[in-house]
């Protein structure tokens, strides 16, 4: 990650492969993207008991997955303009390009990860301590090459 990246996800209050994992718009920008994958041809029925309203602002609470898919990341409910534009910086423009940010893809691995290899240390007492995985590593920029 470079570190204009690292600086833009620290205004976003974003420090740590955890923060990253969990970032609640990535999660419901996730959702939508598997909703829309599944969704039928003619779109989000009004009868839907699917409360996506709460994931979205008001102007895209009857659009239809697919079309809140492709809308601006933005679009988020609480979201603001200014983290939007923050977040198209590092080439996230739609609530799509979110929920298949690698950044946010593989931290999410890497903590789902820890938490499984944590919970064997736990259960076994076979690792020491300090070498525990941690899923609260700070976010770095990539070395540069050499």
């Amino acid at each position: 990650m470079n570190p204009q990246d690292v600086s833009t996800l620290h205004s976003l209050n974003i420090h740590t492969l955890s923060d990253l994992a969990t970032y609640k718009y990535y999660i419901s920008a996730r959702a939508i993207a598997q909703l829309a994958e599944a969704e039928t041809p003619n779109g989000r029925p009004n009868s839907s008991r699917m409360n996506i309203d709460k994931a979205v602002d008001k102007a895209y609470e009857t659009m239809s997955f697919r079309e809140i898919f492709r809308s601006p990341v933005a679009a988020l409910q609480g979201l603001s303009d200014d983290a939007g534009a923050l977040l198209e910086e590092i080439g996230v423009v739609t609530v799509g390009d979110l929920a298949a940010w690698n950044y946010c893809r593989r931290a999410e691995a890497i903590v789902t990860k820890v938490k499984e290899q944590t919970e064997i240390v736990e259960e076994t007492g076979e690792q020491t301590p300090s070498k525990t995985p941690k899923n609260n590593m700070e976010l770095e920029q990539e070395p540069s090459p050499k």
